[in-house]
Formats: C-alpha cells, sequence, structure tokens
C-alpha cells in the first residue's frame, strides 16, 4: 500500500469519527485508557516510519533491517492499518469502561445530568450498567479483609479473652483500607442520577431492565429511587406494569397465577418472591393506591358515579386502584404458591377499603337495585373476590409438615383474618346498601361452607372471629353481630347450615 493508499485509510477514519453521534464519540473516549493512546501511537508511528522509511534512511545511516515471512512497505503498512481498524471496531462494540477511565465517567454522566441530555446519558447507562453496578455490590478483597477483622460491634463483648482477640483484630486489620474510595465515588454518581426523575422515567420507558436491576441495588436514596419508580409504574396507564397484568390473566382453578415468559417485570420480581420481598415492592405501589383514593372526594367523583359497564370494561384497566388490586392479587398468588412464609403486606387491602368507604357517596342519579350501583362498589367487590380467592388457596395445599406457627406466617392464613376484618368494617358502614351487603357476605359464608367441606375449618373460625370484631383481640362488637344477623336473613338459603362453621359459632353469641 503506497501513502496515498495510507493517507485515504486515514481520511476514512477521521470521516468516521466526525460522523459520530456526541454520545458516539463519548462512548470512545471513555473505553480508551491511557495504555491504548500509547498503542495508537505505536502503530501510527509504525506506519509513519515505513512510509519515511527511505528520508530516514538518508538522514540516518543505518543499515535496513531485512524482510521475514515475505513482507514488505506494503503488506506491513496495510497490515498496521488493519490492527488500527480493527482495535477501533473493538472499541467501539466493547461495554466496559477501564476502571482508570470511571472518574472520566462520573464527570460526563453528571454533565449530561445537568445538561438534560438524557437521551445520550441513558444510551450509556444501559451500555455500562452492568459494570456500574457490579462496581458498587461487589466489595474488594482488602475491604472485606478489613471488614472480617474488624466487624463493626454490634453486639455485645462477654469476656475478656474475645476482648483482646477483637484488639489483636483491630491491629491487624490496619493495613487493609477500610473502604473503597472508587466504589463509594461511583455509589454516589449513581445516587445523583438515579435521584432524577425525569431520568428515571426515562430509564423505565426506554430500557426497563435496566431501571429494574438499579431497584435491587443498596446506595444511597436508593428507597426513594424505589419509591418514585413504581409510583411510576402504577400512576401511568402506559406503564409495563398495565400491560403486563393485563396480558397476564392465566389463573387456574387454585387461584395460582402463571407467569407469561413475555412479562419481564412480572417475572424479575414474582418469578422468585424473594426478589419482592427484598425490594419491598408492595409499598411504594400500596401507598399510591391509598393516595389516590384520598383524592376521590364527592357525589361526582368518577369513582362514586354509576357503574355503566365499568366492571366489565377496558376502562378498568385505566384505573390505578383496579391495577393495584390486580399487582396485589398476582404478587400474594405468588407467595402463597411458593409457599413463603411473608404476608407481602397483603393488609394493604384492609387500607383500600377503609379509604374507599371514607369517600363513598352516593346521590340521587344512583340506582340502588344494580349488582353494583357505583364504581366503588365495584372495586369493593374486587377486594373481597381476591381476598376471599387467597383464602381459598388453603384447599388445595398441603400442611402436613407445617407447624400452627408457621401456619399463621403465612399469606393465606394472613388473607383470612383481612377478609373478617374487610367484612366486618363493610358491615359497619353506613354508606352501602343493604342488598351489596349480603351479595358480599354470601361470598364469604361461600368460602367458609367450602373450608368445612375440605376439612379446614381453622381458616373459617379465623374468618369469623374478624368478622364480629374491629381487630382480632378486641372484644365483640355487639352492634356489628345484630347487623350481622339481620344481613343472614337475607342469605340464599342453599348456603345456610346449622353445623357449619358461621352458624355454630354466631350461636355461641348471646
Amino acid at each position: 500500500m503506497g501513502t496515498n493508499g495510507s493517507l485515504a485509510v486515514f481520511a476514512i477514519l477521521l470521516a468516521w469519527y466526525t460522523l459520530l453521534t456526541d454520545e458516539k464519540r463519548v462512548d470512545l473516549k471513555l473505553r480508551t485508557s491511557k495504555l491504548n493512546i500509547l498503542f495508537i501511537i505505536i502503530i501510527t508511528s509504525v506506519i509513519l516510519a515505513i512510509i519515511y522509511s527511505k528520508v530516514l534512511l538518508s538522514i540516518f545511516p543505518l543499515k535496513p533491517i531485512p524482510w521475514i515471512l515475505g513482507f514488505n512497505e506494503d503488506t506491513l503498512a496495510f497490515t498496521c492499518l488493519c490492527i488500527l481498524i480493527a482495535f477501533f471496531g473493538l472499541k467501539t462494540l466493547g461495554k466496559r469502561i477501564p476502571k482508570a477511565n470511571l472518574t472520566y465517567w462520573i464527570s460526563v454522566s453528571e454533565k449530561y445530568m445537568r445538561a438534560k441530555k438524557i437521551e445520550q446519558l441513558g444510551y450509556l447507562f444501559d451500555k455500562y450498567h452492568e459494570q456500574l453496578f457490579d462496581v458498587i455490590s461487589n466489595k474488594k478483597w482488602y475491604v472485606r479483609v478489613h471488614d472480617y477483622l474488624n466487624p463493626s460491634p454490634f453486639q455485645m463483648i462477654a469476656d475478656r479473652k474475645r476482648v483482646k482477640k477483637r484488639f489483636i483484630k483491630k491491629i491487624l486489620s490496619k493495613p487493609f483500607p477500610h473502604k473503597d474510595k472508587r466504589q463509594e465515588a461511583i455509589k454516589l454518581n449513581i445516587s445523583k442520577l438515579l435521584k432524577s426523575k425525569t431520568f428515571i422515567h426515562y430509564l423505565i420507558d426506554t430500557y426497563p431492565h435496566v431501571a429494574m436491576k438499579a431497584s435491587c441495588l443498596h446506595f444511597r436514596d436508593s428507597n426513594e429511587y424505589n419509591a418514585n419508580f413504581f409510583t411510576y409504574l402504577i400512576s401511568n396507564p402506559n406503564s409495563i406494569m398495565y400491560r403486563e397484568l393485563r396480558d397476564n390473566q392465566n389463573r387456574s382453578y387454585t387461584g395460582e397465577y402463571v407467569l407469561d415468559e413475555s412479562n419481564a417485570l412480572l417475572n424479575f420480581y414474582l418469578n422468585d418472591i424473594r426478589m419482592a420481598i427484598s425490594v419491598g415492592i408492595w409499598k411504594p405501589v400500596g401507598d399510591y393506591v391509598v393516595n389516590y383514593i384520598k383524592k376521590q372526594k364527592g357525589s361526582s367523583s368518577f369513582y362514586n358515579q354509576p357503574d355503566n359497564y365499568f366492571s366489565s370494561s377496558d376502562e378498568r384497566w385505566e384505573c390505578p386502584i383496579f391495577v393495584g388490586l390486580v399487582f396485589f392479587d398476582v404478587m400474594v398468588s405468588r407467595a402463597i404458591f411458593k409457599r413463603s412464609k411473608d404476608h407481602v403486606w397483603l393488609m394493604y387491602y384492609r387500607h383500600f377499603l377503609e379509604e374507599i368507604l371514607e369517600v363513598h357517596e352516593v346521590s340521587e342519579i344512583i340506582d340502588i337495585h344494580r349488582e353494583f350501583p357505583m364504581r366503588f362498589d365495584y372495586l369493593i367487590y374486587e377486594l373481597i373476590h381476591s381476598c376471599n380467592v387467597w383464602v381459598g388457596t388453603t384447599e388445595y395445599l398441603d400442611y402436613d409438615k407445617w407447624t400452627i406457627e408457621e401456619i399463621k406466617q403465612s399469606p393465606e392464613y394472613i388473607a383470612s383474618i383481612t377478609l373478617g376484618e374487610m367484612m366486618f368494617m363493610i358491615i359497619k358502614s353506613g354508606k352501602l346498601q343493604d342488598g351489596l351487603k349480603i351479595y358480599l357476605l354470601e361470598v364469604i359464608i361461600k368460602r367458609m361452607k367450602s373450608l368445612d367441606n375440605n376439612k379446614k375449618p381453622l381458616y373459617a373460625e379465623v374468618i369469623f372471629t374478624n368478622l364480629i370484631r374491629p381487630y382480632s383481640y378486641s372484644k365483640i362488637d355487639a352492634n356489628a353481630v345484630k347487623e350481622l344477623r339481620k344481613l343472614y336473613k337475607g342469605v340464599d338459603h342453599v348456603l345456610r347450615d346449622e353445623n357449619s362453621t358461621f352458624e355454630v359459632e354466631l350461636s355461641k353469641i348471646p
């Protein structure tokens, strides 16, 4: 290859670089270390030395190095150019930042954030998130050694021997740094980036897999990030949460949801329920729904209007309350069938009902004789129905090796308590029509009868215990019992059974 050919290749490389977008150029700089620059200088110098070899030999009386392996000036120059092109190609496709350039990443990312260049920042963040998350999640070996020799004093020292042993370990730990400055700097950087709601929303919409992984990290203000992340999901009807919940209605007769592989969000958090428990995904969703219900005041509120087929139309899939209930339904179902001992805070259902009853208001235009006079009435039914299904899962589960204490920690047992508590609130409410109360009471009596028939009277007793008192350990509410007896007279005769847990327990109350 002659001089003209080399210049042509250099011109092509220069043109290629100038045509790169700003973030692509920054990307290239991020992955180009000082060692890489030295390599480029050496290769370029070799090419220049070959081109000017005759000039150099005329100036410096040196004996030329003999060519080997069939190389000559053209083939060696061409080989060097190929190496240079391959180097830039690898750098363009690479996904790791040299450790020495992590400081440059911090500078660039925060500069993009200040300049509101969210798309460019999102591109780079998506490309390097795995490396960045790995940096802040894994301690260096010397930090682990220091922590082992000199752990935080969270436990009491019982004797002098342990005091002496601890003192020796503390001395031995001094040569090892107690923290990694690079890791601390990246943690602070990630914290700053993920405090921006604008950037979080862009990540969720464009790179949801990155946003989900970030929710599992432990860094300063990680709780704030998780709250913003899940609040955006539940508050935005166009979010991935709404779409996946709507597409994942494949529920078996046992009450178990089967997660479709295409539903990335649900699989990420609920395929292994320990992930949901670790992140605490119920709190931001539950808090948002509670606050949303509080704002639906007055008879003119959307949810205090006639049902108008809201209960059977697609309109409900744009409702944060309904979607929030479905989200809890899927989560609790997964926890039950994964045999978790964590209740995943299904008691939020009680708070939802409490807030609905607070803002529930019937106007003159409402036809109280319909199955669901108002949209709020349909949502109340959904609360009872979902919790009723959770309790019903006990009829398909094996508890042979479970102790009573383990059973009482299970989600389905807590669901039995919650179902009774919610029905107590409905019975005591002066805002609901008797027809709706009887309808919901029939749902519960049918479940209790089924539990009796399947030899699971414990859960039926728990439901009834909470049906007649405000809380499990409070005294019986006489007014609630009086109202319950009145409503029971309107229950379908087919559901009545003098030997059922319901009638037996009710007869014990004077």
